[in-house]
């Protein structure tokens, strides 16, 4: 995640382009959060109606502050597209659960949506710090303040128990169908035995006819 300050369109081109080759793996999409600034000495820090955040000075504290956000932003924008895509897929099924249709679906098809819920909740890993206090707090603590207005108009909270709620769903519609294909195979398990005991009884039995 970068954030860059005061630069132009030309210079920010510039620098991403020297960043990219030290880069692993990007993105096929890049986010992008842009806010603008304005410095009003002896001001009280505030963000207005219309999204410009007033600072009272342009300390580097205050400047890493707003980045911080921003950045945090970003992490939940891309969180909650790759969360949606998986919940969109795996809402039918939780439907079906409740329904009790999920017969049909094969276990090679049950899996494949087992493996993306996995994923998905390996990849949100990072996201427990997305509500902690910023670093910069520990140093000037008397910009919380700052920070929860930023938060605020962020909707960081409301954001992250959002992921949470669907969360919780994929998680549990992973458990109920990693119980249904554990169940699918003791059964399957269960008929097998229960041909070798009649195969069993039949030549058994063959064998009392012939003697």
């Amino acid at each position: 995640m970068v954030v860059l300050m005061g630069l132009e369109p030309m210079e920010e081109a510039v620098f991403l382009a020297s960043l990219a080759k030290l880069v692993a793996d990007p993105l096929p999409v890049q986010g992008r959060e842009t806010v603008q600034i304005q410095i009003e000495p002896g001001c009280e820090d505030r963000v207005d109606q219309s999204g410009i955040v007033y600072l009272a000075d342009s300390c580097p504290q205050r400047l890493q502050l707003v980045a911080e956000v921003l950045a945090r932003d970003l992490v939940l924008a891309h969180y909650e597209t790759r969360i949606a895509k998986v919940f969109d897929s795996v809402e039918p099924l939780a439907v079906s659960l409740s329904r009790g249709s999920l017969r049909k679906l094969k276990t090679k098809e049950l899996l494949s949506q087992i493996g993306e819920v996995l994923l998905a909740e390996h990849r949100m890993v990072g996201r427990v710090e997305l509500l902690e206090s910023p670093e910069v707090l520990w140093i000037k603590p008397e910009l919380e303040r700052l920070f929860i207005r930023l938060e605020r108009e962020y909707d960081l909270t409301g954001r992250n128990r959002a992921l949470d709620r669907k969360l919780e769903v994929i998680s549990d519609t992973a458990e109920t169908l990693l119980d249904l294909i554990q169940t699918r195979s003791s059964m399957k398990v269960e008929w097998y035995i229960v041909g070798l005991i009649l195969f069993e009884l039949l030549i058994s039995i063959f064998q009392m006819v012939r003697s």
